[in-house]
């Protein structure tokens, strides 16, 4: 029968923007990817109807966007070896948030195309026969900030 499990071979990739540089990336589990879906933005709307006293109804998208959150959970989680550096010659530690202060923009955008390149489309992106649903199965959403707050006028005052 045909094995459905997530690939534990990793795959090697000699890094373009630094010679001599490479990496050994793992595939996400389906599981992760759910993780990384849910983590990765979150958006509500709240709407506030015609209150005495106020001509208008008010509308607010709520938009939460946590791309460091998921490039430092794919570092984390997909990077299985490599071979980077520090200026110290002191291998570089994904597990360590801090390491994505320094990595090299560059190099980390080579990283990226890699790593989504391994674990497929990501929303936007599929098979039309194979669309994603979105929703936030894991976790309720976290508070967030209004970024986009409209008004509509009141045919009635």
């Amino acid at each position: 029968m045909p094995d459905a499990t997530v690939s534990h071979e990793l795959h090697h990739h000699d890094l373009k923007s630094l010679p001599g540089g490479w990496i050994k990336l793992r595939q996400l589990s389906y599981y992760e990817v759910l993780i990384r879906r849910d983590k990765g933005s979150i958006a509500s709307m709240e709407s506030m109807p015609k209150a005495k006293g106020r001509k208008q109804e008010i509308n607010r998208l709520l938009l939460e966007s946590l791309q460091t959150w998921d490039r430092d959970y794919l570092f984390k989680n997909c990077i299985a070896e490599h071979n980077l550096t520090d200026f110290n010659d002191t291998p570089l530690d994904f597990n360590n948030k801090n390491t994505l202060n320094m990595l090299n923009p560059v190099i980390a955008r080579e990283i990226e195309r890699y790593i989504d390149d391994l674990n497929g489309p990501e929303d936007g992106d599929e098979d039309e026969d194979f669309p994603s649903v979105a929703s936030n199965s894991l976790e309720p959403p976290n508070p967030v900030l209004p970024i986009l707050e409209s008004s509509t006028d009141s045919a009635t005052d």
